[in-house]
């Protein structure tokens, strides 16, 4: 998919490392306790990312979707 410009380096990074450059003090709380804090910065982290140079992040509202429907997600 890199080969064929359909995904960047940037794109393949946040699968890989995701939320692990965040740092969860300075961060959002995570909504639930059956969400690991690891999780949820990953959650964060996909949120902001902008696939191939999207001028919006595709997954931008994810963490406020997740916190208004605890049930669905659990």
């Amino acid at each position: 998919m890199v080969t064929a410009k359909k995904i960047n380096n940037d794109d393949v990074g946040i699968f890989l490392k995701a939320g692990a450059d965040l740092d969860a003090r300075s961060e959002r709380n995570k909504p639930f306790s059956f969400i690991t804090e690891k999780a949820w910065l990953n959650i964060l982290a996909l949120s902001r990312h902008h696939f191939a140079g999207d001028n919006l992040a595709f997954f931008r509202e994810l963490p406020e979707c997740m916190s208004r429907n605890e049930t669905i997600w659990k």
